[in-house]
């Protein structure tokens, strides 16, 4: 038998290369089977708690007698906010740890117009208010602690918006555990 020489004998020595390469074990993908149990609660009672909020505001635009918390910044005529103006909404809302660990909240408001509307830890807006809306901050909460947070809707400056569009369409709270 003849031994390969010049252009085989490198074309050999690659597929040697490649078949050692591929051959030590590495993978990209596992799978592993856990059990999980988990059920669902009202929004009150669940391990990350929504209520509304002690402020006035919370009155005429939070409603939580389904199962889900709804609220309705079109009010009870169905006007909604003022257009060219800032509207804040303050304690309209409060978020319990009722979990066993430490948890970090955020809020991401999802909608056509979302970028008017900012989340803030709190009672009301301040200047110095931690703004809580799309990855912006967290807030930490302790176990059996709660916060309230205030909504402010700023459209001053904007000639596209007219009556009756629609800014929001939800709000979907963020918990992640911190582990402590």
């Amino acid at each position: 038998m003849a031994r390969p020489k010049g252009k085989l004998l490198a074309l050999v020595l690659i597929f040697g290369a490649i078949t050692v390469v591929t051959a030590t074990g590495a993978f990209t993908t596992v799978e592993a089977e856990r059990t999980a149990e988990v059920n669902v609660a009202g929004d009150a009672n669940a391990l990350v708690g929504l209520e509304p909020g002690s402020g006035a505001g919370a009155d005429g635009y939070v409603d939580n007698s389904s199962a889900e918390i709804q609220i309705n910044f079109a009010g009870e005529n169905g006007e909604g906010v003022n257009l060219n103006a800032t509207t804040e909404f303050d304690n309209i809302l409060q978020i319990s740890n009722n979990g066993a660990n430490e948890v970090n909240i955020s809020v991401n408001t999802i909608g056509a117009n979302e970028q008017y509307v900012s989340v803030y830890n709190g009672t009301d807006y301040t200047d110095d208010s931690q703004e809580i809306t799309n990855g912006t901050n967290t807030v930490t909460v302790p176990s059996g602690e709660m916060i309230e947070v205030s909504i402010r809707i700023d459209i001053t400056g904007d000639d596209t918006l007219s009556k009756n569009d629609e800014l929001l369409s939800n709000i979907e709270i963020v918990a992640e555990s911190t582990g402590n």
